[in-house]
């Protein structure tokens, strides 16, 4: 069995030594960029609703316009838990 190792590790290295031009392989320039172009900054979002009393009200999710206690019927009246 190790004879035939041998045998095996000499021809690869023979074949690596044949093919041994090839694996080096020429790189030209790479190809010119194109300047990324930068779009005009959005416009400054709206500010928060203030509470008469001048504390910002708290985070709350949005169901397309719909108040939380709307949504809940609606997902109630389609069989959500």
């Amino acid at each position: 069995m190790m004879a035939n190792l041998r045998k095996d590790v000499t021809s690869w290295n023979k074949d690596r030594r044949a093919n041994e031009g090839i694996s080096h392989v020429a790189i030209g320039a790479p190809a010119p960029r194109k300047a990324a172009t930068r779009s005009a900054k959005p416009a400054a979002p709206a500010p928060a609703p203030v509470a008469a009393d001048g504390k910002k009200q708290p985070f709350r999710m949005s169901y397309d316009g719909v108040s939380a206690s709307e949504y809940a019927a609606y997902r109630h009246a389609r069989g959500a838990r």
